[in-house]
């Protein structure tokens, strides 16, 4: 847990997107106090109150950054809650015009996100979706995965999170500091998953070191960690047989994606 709040404030501090959550704690706390000292409005500290708490805990244990999909929420609470409580100030022009200039500051981000959108879009199809691909038409045995949506998703196979978003063995692991290569190792076996497609600096010193790393799939990086998902196979896998599914899969790949066998 305190390796997580050490983790999200890092980010807070050294993003400028992120950095907008405790700003707008703090424009929102003062606008708060001001007011309560004007009209005692308890309707006004019954609106703030959720919001702030939402602000504070998405900015001490929520997910940043990350294309603006977990902390957006938590800035337009910001901007609708400050409205209101400025509502009063808004009749004089030059807060209207301080206001207009506060939540384009704060939209900026949320306008090139929107920009990127279908590029985002497409990377997701060239990475996730041929990963998908590959899994459910090419191997159709389980598999292991740091990025589990696209996946798992009609997958009937079994498919292993290592990451932990949808394993609560491997977030138990992870908050203890635990998942070293011999866990790693351990899970694999008790699943019977013997194929890994992976972001290898997720993964640093926690593969263990008898798996081979036999392809890596190449894409354009926008919305994902990276361009570039490595195969790990296990002692168990037939490796001709994998190599064939791997270059047969080679060429379906759309334009974009490649795959990259390793010596």
């Amino acid at each position: 847990l305190m390796e997580a709040l050490r983790h999200n404030l890092r980010a807070v501090f050294g993003n400028l997107i992120a950095l907008e959550l405790p700003l707008g704690f703090l424009a929102l706390t003062g606008l708060g106090i001001a007011a309560w000292r004007e009209r005692h409005d308890k309707a006004m500290l019954a609106l703030l109150g959720p919001t702030l708490g939402a602000v504070l805990a998405q900015t001490a244990s929520g997910y940043l950054p990350s294309f603006m999909r977990y902390e957006v929420y938590a800035l337009t609470l910001i901007t609708l809650t400050g409205l209101a409580l400025a509502q009063r100030c808004l009749a004089n022009p030059w807060v209207k015009v301080a206001a207009l200039l506060a939540v384009s500051a704060a939209s900026a981000p949320c306008l090139l996100v929107t920009l990127l959108t279908p590029t985002a879009s497409r990377g997701i199809y060239l990475q996730q979706y041929q990963m998908h691909r590959f899994a459910v038409d090419y191997w159709r045995q389980s598999v292991g995965v740091n990025d589990l949506g696209w996946v798992s998703y009609r997958n009937p196979a079994y498919v292993l999170d290592l990451y932990g978003l949808g394993s609560e063995e491997v977030c138990r692991l992870k908050l203890r500091n635990a998942l070293d290569d011999q866990a790693v190792r351990a899970l694999a076996e008790r699943k019977q998953v013997h194929l890994f497609m992976l972001y290898d600096d997720w993964f640093t010193g926690r593969l263990p070191a008898e798996w081979r790393k036999v392809a890596v799939l190449q894409t354009p990086a926008v919305s994902a960690h990276s361009g570039q998902v490595s195969f790990y196979a296990a002692p168990a896998v037939h490796q001709a047989e994998l190599l064939l599914r791997l270059r047969e899969f080679a060429g379906t790949l759309p334009e974009g994606a490649s795959i990259l066998l390793t010596p």
